[in-house]
């Protein structure tokens, strides 16, 4: 069972929530999107992060070189019985590349600036008995091993996963959640290490296929499917000189109750329920999968810590562990800090959805697709005749007959019907 850190809503946390976010809104800038309703949802993401991979590697003299690319991020909201999804960029150039790139990749998507009145985060009510719960996700084994996505082999998403995590999310009450992605581009050389590169890596994970030992090798068990771990390093691999990102993974939930203890109960089945959908969601028969960190001390120092980063959108973990002290740190943890994924891995969390994949009424999709057709040739177009139109009542189509016909043959025009042309708001 997942040791999720859960703290009470004191002023403190009412301060960072509403006070500290609403200030921060000159330093972030943060749009709200409207998914369209039809779309190419996961599909199309994969190409989307592509063309968003601002890889910015500066060269510093007889020192590494520093990777000074930019952190954005993609946040799923969920208050007032309402899934909302933000995008984070650091800058107006950014955020213009960005409105840019999703009005491409998802025609129809409608986007708006969040203000500061809209809230830069979930907030608190104070006049609420209410806990936090607040957690960081790390992988269960190295990050040169994969999670499930759509563009593995072995694992492949076949459904959008936000289709599961949006149903678990839907609590349909008064809970306030926010799953955040922040993600930064990786050089090419992610792929090579402190003591080993990828290659060696997937050679070891290929090694263990047909039997894993035990009690430092004297026992030995077979595995029931050998071919798991041949299929790992195949695609483990497959990830070289791929476009690829550093990424923070983070959830925060807010809950009421009758008394703070209740809120507290409230917070972490909430929580568990998200954490258990996403451990299950991404996993891989390799053994690879999303994990919250521990916190073994100063466990609710590190939980608002943590809710700070979330609100200034303060990245972690994001670089290379080559450093002996680096690699060190990350040997003698039981928890893998840092995540990369390629742009397709990533696809299967940052994405819109489409309402043919996630069907919910908590989701605003946008539909401005015009109905029925445009005359192919005005010319030869002929209007239908007032009698013989269906679905309207006779007041409700106005007369679009010329003044000059009606002053010329006054009399006749009470005996017939003259047909008009009727347009709807789109059909010009």
């Amino acid at each position: 069972m997942p040791n999720i850190p859960v703290i009470p809503v004191d002023k403190n946390i009412l301060q960072a929530t509403n006070n500290l976010a609403e200030s921060m809104s000159d330093e972030i800038n943060l749009i709200h999107v409207n998914p369209p309703a039809q779309s190419d949802g996961m599909d199309a993401a994969s190409e989307f992060l592509e063309s968003v991979h601002f890889l910015e590697l500066k060269k510093r003299f007889l020192r590494s070189t520093k990777n000074v690319s930019p952190t954005c991020g993609m946040e799923i909201w969920y208050e007032d019985n309402t899934v909302k999804f933000m995008f984070y960029t650091p800058s107006k150039e950014i955020e213009q590349e960005y409105r840019q790139q999703l009005t491409g990749y998802y025609p129809e998507c409608e986007i708006a600036q969040q203000t500061s009145n809209e809230g830069m985060f979930i907030r608190a009510e104070e006049e609420k008995e209410e806990a936090m719960a607040v957690m960081n996700f790390q992988l269960a084994e190295h990050h040169f091993m994969p999670l499930a996505s759509p563009v593995s082999e072995d694992s492949e998403l076949e459904t959008d996963p936000l289709k599961r995590i949006i149903n678990e999310i839907d609590t349909k009450d008064d809970t306030r959640l926010m799953l955040q992605y922040l993600y930064k581009p990786a050089p090419y050389s992610w792929t090579e290490g402190q003591q080993s590169n990828l290659e060696t890596k997937a050679k070891a994970i290929q090694n263990k296929g047909g039997f894993k030992t035990r009690y430092w090798g004297f026992k030995i068990d077979e595995v029931d499917d050998p071919g798991i771990y041949e299929t790992a390093a195949s695609e483990m691999r497959a990830r070289l000189n791929k476009s690829a990102y550093f990424l923070n993974i983070r959830l925060a939930i807010i809950c009421s109750g009758e008394n703070q203890e209740m809120a507290k109960k409230k917070s972490q089945t909430r929580a568990k329920a998200v954490v258990n959908t996403l451990e299950h969601l991404y996993a891989t028969r390799a053994g690879q999968k999303l994990v919250p960190k521990s916190y073994t001390i100063n466990k609710e120092r590190s939980a608002r810590e943590l809710i700070v980063n979330m609100i200034e959108r303060n990245a972690e973990n994001m670089y290379q562990p080559k450093r002996f002290s680096q690699w060190l740190w990350h040997k003698l943890t039981p928890n893998n800090d840092i995540i990369v994924l390629t742009a397709g891995e990533l696809a299967g969390h940052v994405h819109l959805p489409s309402e043919d994949d996630v069907s919910t009424g908590a989701i605003g999709f946008r539909s401005e697709m015009v109905s029925g057709e445009v005359p192919p040739d005005v010319e030869d177009f002929e209007p239908v005749p007032k009698e013989e139109r269906k679905g309207y009542e006779d007041d409700e189509i106005p007369d679009l007959t010329s003044k000059d016909e009606l002053e010329g043959d006054s009399s006749s025009s009470e005996d017939k019907d003259t047909p008009s042309t009727l347009f709807d708001e789109g059909g010009d």
